[in-house]
C-alpha cells in the first residue's frame, strides 16, 4: 500500500528522470551537431565557428582601428573648423571697423 509521501517521492524522482533524460539527450544532440564533419571543408560545425569566430574578431579589430582614426580625423577636422570660423569673426570685425572709419572719414570729409 503506497502513502500519500511515497506517492510523492515517487512522482519526484519519476520528475527528476525525465528532466535528466531530457537533458542528456539535449547534451547528446548538440555533441553531435559539434562533432559532424562537414564534407566541404573537412572541418567540424565546432572548428567552423571557432574559424568565423577568429575571422569576426579581426575584423572588429580592424573596424575598431579604423573608427579610433576617424574619430581622431573628425576632431582635427572640427579644430581646424573652428579655427576657420574665428579667423572669419575677427577679418569680419576688421571689415565693420574699416567701414565704420571709412563713413566717419566721409562725414568728416563732407562737412568740412
Amino acid at each position: 500500500m503506497k502513502t500519500p509521501q511515497t506517492a510523492n517521492r515517487l512522482e519526484k524522482a519519476r520528475r527528476r528522470i525525465r528532466d535528466l533524460t531530457q537533458e542528456r539527450s539535449h547534451y547528446q544532440r548538440a555533441l553531435r551537431q559539434a562533432t559532424v564533419i562537414d564534407p566541404h571543408t573537412g572541418k567540424t560545425n565546432l572548428q567552423i565557428m571557432q574559424t568565423q569566430n577568429a575571422t569576426l574578431k579581426r575584423v572588429n579589430s580592424t573596424q575598431a582601428t579604423t573608427n579610433k582614426k576617424l574619430k581622431e580625423d573628425c576632431d582635427i577636422e572640427r579644430k581646424r573648423y573652428i579655427e576657420l570660423a574665428n579667423r572669419y569673426n575677427m577679418m569680419l570685425q576688421d571689415f565693420q571697423r574699416a567701414q565704420q572709419e571709412n563713413m566717419e572719414l566721409k562725414a568728416r570729409l563732407q562737412s568740412s
